[in-house]
């Protein structure tokens, strides 16, 4: 954009912000000159673009913007901006107009309902949960659809049952406990009565529910454990149905046992200054990893560092401790929340971080975060968010970042939560950035690697499952190619070190175990913690420390050691400037991941290689059980109950082909290496980590260019006369305002008078 980050619409704080604290982004990236503007007039957003493209300031730019907004209206200093009139007084034990799904009509009485849905649940939890003692409602079902009846916490899916804490009885017969499914009692359709009774013991941290059809006594479905000062909310969920709610029993409850739905509160107006309001922060940003959070966190906390009044920013992960950010929180000194999904959504569901005045909720790289392990605890922070409810500027603002956003859970999701969203698609769903070379060593298990040291194996051919322990002595042709493979590509990744020059590379590996070991083979050759070692290294990998890994990091950004050692919890949201080389020691289960470990080269326009080793046989891996850690005596095949699976990588291969479209990627021959033309010219020419287009040129490409040299110097002197109107009529206007008067001549361009710089006189002293 012609105008720069001030054509954006962003604040002069904001932007004098941007010139203080990055001087280096001189014009918004692609991904912030379409995303910003739009944020910024309210739109929900789902935007994809390569990484390294600036995807974190197009958000964090019209997230800061907003919370300057807010503060100006409450300070007077801009329009004025009335809270909305509160809603009347709800009736205790109604159903809640807020703390449902989309799909979900509610009548007048806030007690029947109705969803036309015949694919999916929709849900609808109570206004007022139960926190002692036993009591019970009942619902009738009005025509033939499907119902299911129950209770569960606030803030758990709406989809009956799938809580930890939530258990439903269906139409079919079947309940519904924590996901689970069994067969209990009689089918129940139009016309019929179910009865749920439910009692919440404290003293003992559990419930028990019952259900009964048509006065029959209620039978036990389901004793479960219930954390400490939990509600339970009576809850009803429909597919293409209409059922009545009769609330009317729990009525009697003093308000002692009783506990208010978190979803119903009313936005609380925030008086002058706004940081200093209840109601929790304005902004929530999700991350899959907290890694990913951290680095979120720093770059908001250093774009608001020089803003007045301050935009305050905390930060919510594993691993920290929470004290500081939830006491924080509760004096409401939070305006912009950065954290993981499971510990905000643990802390919103328990009430100890208030959502009162969340207005913008975004999922940055929004495909990780739509796994069986966090989707259900993401929808359940959404419900707990009023603004989705409502309407205008207090309407909640959705948005969804990433490199990838294709995958039919982020378009489910995207309709679930988003309101007529608008796709910002850069580069497409096959796209890679085009300053990214792609190489494959394939390796056969008769291959000649040559090296040194000795490699250990994984345990996965081990006797008895554990790394360093002698092979099986019966292992079959395939099992011993597979664990040739294991030994040779170790010691090719030397080579490609070498071969390379390698001063820099980011090294990825399947699990923790592999790090681990490949840590340790480096180590026995040399690679000590300095740079001077010859293979020097640091590891990225989960189960690693906080600090150990924040030190890893640095200590390859500053060039302390040659090699990084990660999995892929460092393919997203690393920014290391300059960054030759990747290398996959095993391809990606997905292709999309592929995408992601690349983009750690070729950014900010510098030519990356990304050079992969792929296994020309199956190679059999850990592939582990109910969140187990290899190694492990059962090494049986995962589908017969063990942890193990065969790995093959041709095939993988070929989905990454797929991906990538046109590019071509080329071969590596061993046992020498010999490079394809286009890499040798590009060694020749600066090698990797250079400015693209410093490396080889077509010399077809260089005559067109020389002959292109006049008219893009005409092109850039009225470029530059059009950017010199533009400034010199901003800088007018800004003038008249201060009252002061410019004379301004620049570079010599002037009409007439041959002078250069500029006089400022002031009419009065401005201090």
């Amino acid at each position: 954009m012609s105008g720069g980050f001030s054509a954006l619409g962003l604040s002069p704080s904001l932007l004098s912000s941007i010139l203080s604290t990055a001087p280096s982004w001189l014009l918004p990236t692609g991904i912030q000159d379409e995303a910003i503007p739009l944020i910024l007039g309210g739109q929900d957003v789902l935007a994809a673009a390569e990484t390294g493209s600036g995807k974190t300031a197009a958000f964090a730019l019209p997230i800061l913007q907003l919370c300057i907004e807010q503060q100006e209206a409450a300070a007077g200093g801009g329009p004025p901006s009335l809270p909305p009139p509160p809603p009347p007084p709800l009736v205790p034990f109604t159903l809640s107009p807020l703390d449902r799904a989309a799909s979900v009509a509610l009548a007048s009485d806030s007690l029947t309902l109705q969803s036309r849905a015949a694919s999916s649940w929709a849900g609808v939890r109570a206004t007022t949960g139960v926190l002692s003692g036993k009591t019970s409602f009942e619902v009738r079902v009005r025509d033939e659809g499907i119902v299911r009846v129950g209770v569960s916490r606030a803030g758990d899916p709406l989809e009956l049952g799938k809580g930890e804490c939530s258990v439903g009885y269906g139409g079919t017969g079947t309940k519904v406990a924590g996901g689970k499914f069994e067969k209990f009692g009689e089918e129940f359709t139009e016309g019929d009565t179910v009865t749920c009774e439910f009692d919440v013991d404290p003293a003992k941290a559990s419930f028990a529910v019952s259900f009964g059809v048509n006065g029959a006594p209620p039978q036990l479905a389901a004793a479960l454990p219930l954390p400490a000062g939990a509600a339970l909310f009576p809850h009803v969920c429909v597919k293409n149905a209409e059922c009545r709610v009769d609330l009317a029993a729990l009525s009697s409850l003093p308000p002692a046992d009783t506990c208010p739905n978190p979803a119903t509160a009313p936005p609380t107006p925030a008086p002058p200054p706004p940081s200093a309001a209840p109601g929790g922060p304005l902004a929530i940003v999700l991350e899959p990893v907290r890694d990913l959070a951290e680095q979120t966190y720093e770059c908001f906390r250093q774009l608001a560092a020089s803003l007045s009044p301050p935009v305050r920013t905390a930060l919510l992960t594993g691993g920290v401790s929470p004290k500081e950010t939830l006491a924080a929180l509760k004096k409401g000194e939070v305006d912009v929340l950065v954290g993981t999904v499971p510990i905000v959504y643990e802390f919103m569901r328990s009430g100890r971080i208030p959502a009162a005045r969340a207005r913008f909720l975004v999922l940055d790289e929004a495909d990780q975060l739509t796994g069986p392990d966090t989707i259900d605890k993401l929808r359940g922070i959404y419900g707990l968010l009023p603004g989705r409810a409502a309407a205008g500027a207090d309407k909640l603002q959705c948005c969804f970042f990433s490199a990838t956003l294709h995958s039919k859970a982020v378009r489910d999701l995207a309709e679930e939560v988003c309101y007529k969203p608008t796709w910002v698609d850069l580069k497409g769903k096959e796209s890679v950035p085009d300053t990214v070379h792609h190489c494959v060593v394939r390796v056969a298990p008769g291959a000649e690697a040559g090296g040194r040291g000795e490699v250990r194996g994984d345990g996965v051919h081990q006797k008895y499952g554990k790394p360093g322990e002698d092979l099986e002595e019966d292992l079959d042709g395939k099992a011993r190619a597979s664990q040739r493979i294991k030994e040779l590509k170790p010691r090719l990744l030397l080579k490609l070190v070498e071969r390379f020059k390698m001063e820099q590379v980011l090294v990825f590996c399947r699990t923790n175990l592999d790090c681990d070991l490949l840590e340790k083979y480096l180590v026995s050759l040399g690679g000590g913690l300095g740079k001077g070692g010859e293979f020097s290294c640091r590891v990225l990998a989960g189960m690693r420390t906080m600090q150990e890994r924040r030190a890893s990091l640095l200590a390859f950004k500053e060039g302390a050691c040659r090699i990084l050692i990660a999995t892929d919890v460092a393919a997203r949201g690393i920014d290391i400037s300059g960054l030759p080389y990747v290398i996959n020691m095993t391809l990606p289960d997905m292709s999309e991941n592929y995408v992601h470990r690349v983009g750690r080269v070729g950014r900010a326009e510098r030519m990356g290689l990304a050079l992969s080793l792929v296994a020309e046989c199956e190679e059999r891996v850990w592939y582990c059980q109910n969140k187990k850690k290899p190694p492990q005596f059962d090494r049986s095949d995962y589908d017969k109950g063990g942890n193990c699976i065969w790995y093959n990588e041709r095939e993988m291969l070929k989905a990454v082909e797929k991906r990538l479209g046109d590019l071509k990627v080329a071969q590596l021959a061993l046992p020498d290496l010999a490079l394809p033309d286009e890499i040798e010219q590009m060694m020749a020419n600066g090698g990797y980590g250079s400015a693209a287009g410093e490396g080889a040129v077509d010399p077809d490409l260089a005559q067109h260019l020389e002959q292109l040299k006049g008219d893009v110097k005409t092109l850039g002197v009225l470029e530059f006369q059009l950017q010199t109107h533009f400034l010199r009529q901003q800088r007018k206007a800004a003038c008249e305002d201060m009252e002061v008067e410019e004379q301004v001549g620049v570079l010599g361009v002037q009409e007439g008078h041959g002078t250069t710089g500029y006089q400022v006189q002031h009419k009065k002293n401005s201090s």
